[in-house]
């Protein structure tokens, strides 16, 4: 379907003016763009988060929209020159809430949902793997291919902590073949799907967003494997002491730890709980000016670093549990 972007320009000042501004007309339901906020969002310390995607950096720059998505019915196009109307008078009022511009231009909502897929490539990591969108097709040579729809989970292999753990898991794999694997942090299922492609003996997998279990478990489906090998559960092992203790007692060979810095370092009592002597404990989404924090972190939890891979400021480790 084919709408009306409607965007108003305006300042921080103007944002919630607009917002009353746009209830009196009768809409409830608009996108707010406020580069103050992303900027705040930016300095609050207590939010645990390492990286932060450059596309994403012109949100703190320019000014604040208010944006409305209307149809082109009767009642909408009416709605639009009122809302024209009450900007313009606005505008002859105040001169403080910057420049009171409306634009407008058609945005069809099939490229929301599909437009993405066009940077979403079959992907070559690591010795022989390849991590293949459902869409595309892959003619190469490699033979461990995975079938991957990540849909609003992360997990496609492209960003540098996925592809790094991958390739500690493959070599893992290699000498370790009928391992069982849990997955801290599952996303799209992508690192407990290659780990059974590869030779695994079963993955459980867990994760706090409910709707990437959900998409884990479908992409597990798509590559052949079922609840008998693969089981993803949604939950905080830093907050939820049943989860905590069912993942301990799970006596995994390999955990998986692809999150954040701050994440590894607070879930470090449960890793080391979860693996036994001689066990392997695989951690990556690490920034390299944490990596120092995180791996005496993890030493000081009873791990020996045994490899350690990095690309473009990001590290992924491999520990033995000693």
């Amino acid at each position: 379907m084919i709408w009306n972007e409607v965007i108003i320009h305006t300042n921080t000042q103007g944002v919630d003016v607009i917002a009353d501004l746009l209830v009196s007309l009768g809409v409830v339901c608009f996108v707010t763009e406020d580069p103050n906020e992303f900027r705040e969002f930016l300095d609050d310390k207590t939010v645990p988060w390492d990286y932060v995607d450059e596309n994403l950096m012109a949100l703190a720059e320019g000014e604040s929209r208010q944006k409305i998505y209307l149809s082109d019915s009767e009642q909408d196009t009416a709605l639009i020159e009122n809302i024209k109307s009450a900007v313009a008078e606005l505008k002859a009022t105040r001169n403080d809430l910057g420049r009171l511009a409306v634009t407008i231009s058609k945005v069809d909502d099939a490229d929301w949902a599909d437009n993405w897929k066009q940077y979403f490539k079959p992907l070559e990591i690591g010795d022989n793997i390849v991590i293949k969108p459902t869409w595309e097709t892959y003619d190469g040579e490699r033979k461990t291919v995975l079938e991957l729809d990540p849909g609003s989970s992360f997990g496609t292999g492209q960003h540098e902590t996925t592809a790094l753990c991958l390739e500690l898991v493959e070599k893992y794999m290699q000498s370790h073949p009928n391992a069982s694997v849990l997955d801290m942090g599952c996303g799209s299922g992508i690192l407990g799907i290659a780990a059974l492609a590869l030779g695994a003996k079963n993955v459980f997998a867990v994760d706090i967003d409910e709707n990437a279990v959900n998409i884990a478990i479908e992409n597990a489906a798509k590559n052949g494997y079922g609840e008998d090998v693969f089981k993803a559960v949604c939950g905080n092992v830093n907050e939820n002491k049943y989860l905590a203790a069912k993942v301990c007692a799970l006596g995994c060979d390999i955990v998986l730890a692809n999150i954040v810095a701050d994440v590894i370092i607070m879930m470090a009592p449960v890793l080391a709980a979860a693996l036994s002597t001689g066990k392997t404990l695989i951690v990556s989404g690490i920034i390299a000016p944490k990596k120092e924090k995180v791996l005496q972190t993890l030493k000081d939890s009873g791990f020996k670093l045994t490899r350690l891979h990095e690309k473009n400021d990001w590290v992924a480790a491999s520990l033995l549990k000693l």
